[in-house]
Parts: structure tokens; C-alpha cells; sequence
């Protein structure tokens, strides 16, 4: 049982000696889940673009989009194309489920105005549809 238990701390210390290490070199994949919303906000444009990003400046576009409930009830207008695609899915076990649950930690903005708007104007997988369409799109004008 110890030996065991000493294993799985010593893997448990690489693997975050690892992430430490990731996060320093500041490799694009290291700051979850960033890398992944801008890979699948690019995953419609043509194959032959070249699209370069900045984490920084997209960051600070999607915390505008959160400055306020009128700003993102302005920015994030319902949209109905990305909600019948099918691309969107707000279930238990889904990407944008997860990712929204980090974005709330990482963006107080967002917290407060889904606490403000969800559910008194906007139902919860509305705002979030909404949200994640404006986030696409831009990202996709970045």
C-alpha cells in the first residue's frame, strides 16, 4: 500500500511539474482552455487560410463581450443558425458544459452576468449559446 501510494504521488508531481513547466514556456495548448475554444471557433475556415491569433487580445475581446448585461445582450444576439446546426450541445458531458464551468472561474465578468441575466431574461443554455457563438465568431474576425 505505501509503495503504492508513493508512486502515485511521484506521478502525480511530475505531471505538475510538467503543467508548471508548460505554463513557463507558454506553449498555446498550456492555458486551458483557451487553445481549444480558438481551435474549434477555426475549425469552418477554409483549409487554405493562415490564421494567427493573439491569446491576449482574444481574451480581452471576450471579456468585453461580458462587460455588462445590456453590452451582452448586444453582443450576443440569439442566434439560431449555430443553435439548429446541431454544433452546439449543452448536455452534462459536453465540451461547452466544461468549458463554460472554467470560463465562469476565469472571467468574473461572465459570472456576473450570467448571474444577472440566467434565469430572469435569457434561459441558461440560450446564454451560453449565445455566448459561445459571439466568442466564435470573434475570434474568427481576430
Amino acid at each position: 500500500m505505501g509503495a503504492s501510494e508513493s508512486t502515485d504521488s511521484l506521478r502525480a508531481d511530475q505531471e505538475a511539474r510538467e503543467l508548471r513547466e508548460l505554463n513557463g514556456e507558454h506553449y498555446q495548448d498550456a492555458e486551458y482552455p483557451w487553445f481549444f475554444i480558438v481551435q474549434w471557433a477555426c475549425e469552418k475556415l477554409p483549409a487554405d487560410a493562415v490564421f494567427t491569433w493573439n491569446l491576449s487580445d482574444i481574451k480581452a475581446e471576450v471579456a468585453e463581450l461580458t462587460a455588462d448585461p445590456i453590452t451582452f445582450l448586444a453582443c450576443c444576439p440569439a442566434d439560431e443558425a449555430f443553435r439548429e446546426s446541431g454544433e452546439f450541445s449543452f448536455t452534462e458531458n459536453g465540451v461547452f458544459v466544461e468549458w463554460a464551468m472554467l470560463l465562469v472561474e476565469l472571467l468574473p465578468s461572465l459570472a456576473d452576468v450570467r448571474y444577472r441575466l440566467v434565469p430572469a431574461k435569457v434561459a441558461e443554455e440560450e446564454f451560453w449559446c449565445r455566448f459561445f457563438s459571439a466568442v466564435r465568431l470573434r475570434i474568427q474576425q481576430h
